[in-house]
This record gives structure tokens, sequence and C-alpha cells, in this order.
């Protein structure tokens, strides 16, 4: 038999081990490379603000750096790093940031570059281009109002191809040569999982969600994993766009007779998305197959 006091001995055992996971030491949620840090320019503002839960914790958090170069300063309280570097500063260097509370730490780096090379430019934003459709090819997607972004029906696949020249370098000199372009959701690193990017055709894949609106940002830079010139759009996934009948006509009715061949087009001019005429890739037919299952519908 047990003596009368273990249901209480394993009742405060238990108790100290949920009180050990819950109290368990900081965790990294993003890490400070994959937020894409900044490049320090030459006599130019630095501001490397970080994602607010860049570390988690269930108590109370300090930070502490690395030693910092002497034009560069933290702020706990914004979780930033902030200065102006001048051409002495010219150069890497790896700087740490670690979490620490009550139950222990955790760390994260990034190397710091400074550089007296001329940040690349916007030459076409996604806005412009959005607004001239001779610069953009788009997929089952139609434009939201303000040009600002696009709209695309709920679990549609969509594909957004966009300028190969959206970004370019600067033509005040020095710069490295290098551009280099990449994508991630604002607020977040990377870009959700439904949604691919091919930076060489500047062209965005995927397959909506059933629901949301996602602002994309792109970067242009002359440093791989770094800011630098950055335009950004948005993908608003809904129920489809409104869908009408233009200038009140209606589609020929078509007759056939037993043995009869079917081969009709749809006017795809006398259907408004938006009150613009559609595109094949923003309509979809389907045929009843119960009262057709003779018909097919291609296209």
């Amino acid at each position: 038999m047990l003596p009368p006091l273990f249901p209480a001995l394993a009742a405060s055992l238990l108790t100290l081990s949920l009180l050990t996971t819950i109290h368990a030491a900081p965790t990294l949620v993003y890490g400070l490379m994959d937020q894409e840090p900044p490049v320090g320019r030459v006599n130019s503002p630095f501001s490397f603000n970080l994602f607010p839960g860049s570390f988690n914790s269930t108590s109370d958090i300090t930070y502490t750096t690395s030693a910092l170069p002497a034009w560069l300063s933290w702020n706990s309280a914004s979780l930033a790093f902030t200065g102006t570097p001048s051409s002495s500063d010219i150069g890497n260097e790896l700087i740490t940031l670690t979490a620490t509370d009550s139950t222990g730490s955790i760390s994260s780096d990034f190397t710091l570059i400074v550089t007296n090379y001329t940040v690349p430019g916007v030459h076409s934003s996604f806005t412009t281009q959005i607004a001239n459709p001779p610069l953009r090819v788009f997929a089952s997607a139609s434009t939201l109002p303000g040009d600002t972004g696009v709209s695309v029906p709920p679990y549609w696949s969509f594909s957004l191809g966009f300028a190969g020249d959206t970004f370019r370098l600067s033509n005040t000199e020095p710069t490295n040569g290098d551009l280099f372009v990449m994508a991630h959701e604002r607020g977040a690193v990377g870009l959700p999982g439904w949604l691919n990017f091919d930076n060489e055709t500047m062209t965005f894949n995927g397959s909506a969600p059933g629901s949301g609106s996602f602002t994309i940002v792109v970067t242009g830079t002359d440093f791989w994993g770094y800011t630098g010139a950055q335009t950004s759009f948005v993908i608003a996934v809904g129920q489809g766009e409104p869908i009408e009948q233009a200038r009140g006509r209606n589609f020929t009715a078509v007759e056939t007779i037993a043995r009869g061949k079917v081969d009709y087009e749809i006017p795809l001019e006398d259907i408004l998305v938006n009150g613009t005429a559609a595109t094949a890739g923003q309509v979809a037919f389907e045929v009843h197959q119960t009262d057709f299952p003779w018909l097919d519908v291609s296209g």
C-alpha cells in the first residue's frame, strides 16, 4: 500500500514539472538575418527595426548586444538598431543580440555591412505596372481599385508577371554592379506557402487560399539577403469579381439535333468583370453533366 503522503507528493512533482515547462527560456521566432537587415550607407541614416515578436517568452525579456561600433545604437524599447556611419566605418561586422528572461537566454546575429555604394532604385513601381497592362501579364487575377494590387478568387491558381526592369542600379557611382531581387510578405519572413516567386522572370505563381489580404514586398538590392529599394502590391482573395452581362445582350441560344455537332464560342467581350471586358483567365464555365453528359467545355 502507498504511503498516505504519496498523492500529495505526486501532485507537487506534477506542478513543478508544469512550472518548468511554462517558464522556459526565450525562443527565437524570427532570426535577425531572416528579417533582411538594411545595408549601412556612408553618411545616410541607418535603421534596422526588428519584428515585435522576434523573441518570445512567458516572462519579461531583457536585451543585450555584442560590442557595437561607435556610430550604432540599440534601443530595447523599440527593438531597433540606429545610427549614421561614416567612410571610416566601411566594412563588415558581426552583431549579436541576446534575449534573456528569468530562466535563460537565446541569441541571434546578423552581419552589418557598411558601404559607400549607392543603393539601387525602383524603375517601375507595381502601381505603375498594374495600371498599364502592356507592362505586366496577369492570369486569373484582376486589378484592384487604385491599382494597388490584384484580386484573385479563392482556391484559384493564378500567375502575376511583372517587368524585368522593375528595379535598376543607381546612375550615381560608385555601385558594385550587382542587382538581386527578393520577395516577402510584409511583417513576415518569406512568402506564404501558397505563393512562389521566380526572381529571374519576375513572376509570382500560386494557388489562392480561401480568403485574406496579403501585402507582398519586393526588394531590389546590391547585397543578397539585405533590404534595398522596395515596391509592394496587395493580393486580395475574395469571393470572385462582380460579373455582369455587357450592353444588355444575351448569349446566343444554341440548338442542335440528334447526331448534330455543337461548336459555340462564348463571346468574352459580352462579359464584364468590374466593368471591364473579361479575359479567358477570369471566367470559368461549367456544364450540368446530369442534363448534358455529352457536352464538353474547353478553353
